[in-house]
């Protein structure tokens, strides 16, 4: 009677709320891409040592072994976006508007708070105007989620108080679509433009800074005997 009284409501209460609906939903994107990748991973990898030395012989071992990895970076390198894209595009969606614009604003706010720059090894100067897979992979994960929750609540804002341009009929519903999405995106981008401003000034990107500040000691403490119960429960 007290787990039916006291404690379950709450839990369903707070797990049937619009971001974490938004994220179970949203997380579901990224499911097949890690399922499709992980065969690929332990392909590349059997703990077997004849398997391991033809996959290294050069030839086709060698390139099947490359098609192995490139799978594998090909999805587990960009679970962060996904999980950024589909949980707007869930959010949206529930709130019952045209969610694949939102979507993409989505994915371009979180380019513009990654780091677009990568340190080769050996080198003194970074080479910019690159997405580095690093962060757009798992290490971006929470901070895609919290991009995608800035997103949805500032773009279902807009449209639910009507602040958009409006086509005439006649226009075409894929054009009218993309300039429904105009002002809040242009907003979204505002607003994260001043978020890039002040992470600049400290030399350092918000995705950065999320994963130093909170991913990481999250996946510290998630990893220990307490944060599994925890989680579990």
């Amino acid at each position: 009677e007290f787990l039916n009284d006291k404690v379950i409501p709450p839990v369903l209460t707070f797990v049937n709320t619009k971001p974490v609906t938004a994220l179970k939903n949203g997380m579901m994107f990224v499911m097949p891409l890690t399922i499709v990748g992980a065969i690929f991973l332990l392909l590349g990898n059997l703990p077997i040592p004849a398997w391991t030395a033809w996959l290294a012989t050069p030839g086709f071992p060698s390139t099947l072994a490359a098609i192995f990895t490139g799978v594998y970076v090909a999805t587990f390198n960009l679970l962060g976006i996904v999980a950024c894209m589909g949980i707007t595009y869930s959010w949206v969606r529930n709130e019952g508007y045209e969610a694949a614009p939102a979507a993409f604003w989505a994915l371009s706010t979180m380019i513009l708070l990654t780091p677009l720059e990568v340190l080769p090894e050996g080198a003194t100067e970074p080479v910019a105007g690159v997405i580095p897979l690093v962060w757009s992979g798992s290490q971006g994960m929470v901070g895609g989620i919290l991009i995608a929750f800035f997103v949805s609540i500032v773009y279902t804002w807009f449209l639910r108080k009507d602040i958009t341009i409006k086509m005439p009929d006649g226009v075409p519903p894929n054009v009218a679509t993309a300039f429904t999405s105009l002002i809040p995106g242009v907003v979204i981008m505002l607003l994260a433009s001043v978020v890039f401003g002040i992470f600049r000034a400290f030399d350092t990107t918000m995705i950065e800074a999320i994963y130093s500040a909170i991913q990481a000691p999250l996946q510290g403490l998630s990893d220990s005997q307490p944060g599994i119960l925890i989680v579990a429960f």
